[in-house]
């Protein structure tokens, strides 16, 4: 998969210099110049389940969205943490990531559901006030393989 070249993710035209705001954590961001932002948002990932026929989790849903900024503009990032690990038990689906701020920019990027016992997960919940977005892929589903025991040596 090629990258996608800075200047389609904050372009303010007029040849002004493009910007990437990689936010592994959760922060403000201010924009340093006007013009047209463009975010991409990942969900974060479900864990998988732990026990027999156990399925992994789903993954994150991407979305973007696109608004006009001012310089100064704060855009608040709050990124949805991972699933949590579990023993035993079904999966736990991923937080929810969201992006607000300026010209009413309020996107809402729901996590990867968690694993679940004998089946796939249910496809992602889908985000919300985003342009466009792309589902997380379904956790593989699980198996259990048991070998029955050898008899005792004569």
């Amino acid at each position: 998969m090629s990258a996608l070249p800075i200047s389609e993710l904050f372009d303010s035209g007029a040849g002004s210099p493009a910007v990437l705001a990689f936010c592994p954590t959760s922060r403000t961001v201010v924009a340093p110049f006007s013009g047209r932002m463009r975010a991409r948002i990942l969900g974060a990932a479900g864990s998988g389940a732990s026990g027999a026929y156990a399925s992994g989790a789903n993954a994150g849903t991407v979305a973007e969205v696109e608004v006009f900024v001012t310089a100064g503009d704060s855009i608040v990032v709050t990124n949805g943490a991972g699933g949590s690990t579990v023993t035993g038990a079904l999966g736990v689906a991923g937080g929810t990531t969201t992006v607000t701020g300026p010209s009413g920019l309020s996107a809402s990027v729901p996590g990867g559901r968690g694993g679940v016992l004998g089946g796939v997960p249910a496809a992602n919940v889908a985000p919300a006030g985003v342009d466009r977005y792309w589902p997380g892929g379904l956790g593989g589903a699980g198996s259990v393989h048991v070998g029955g025991g050898g008899g005792s040596p004569a």
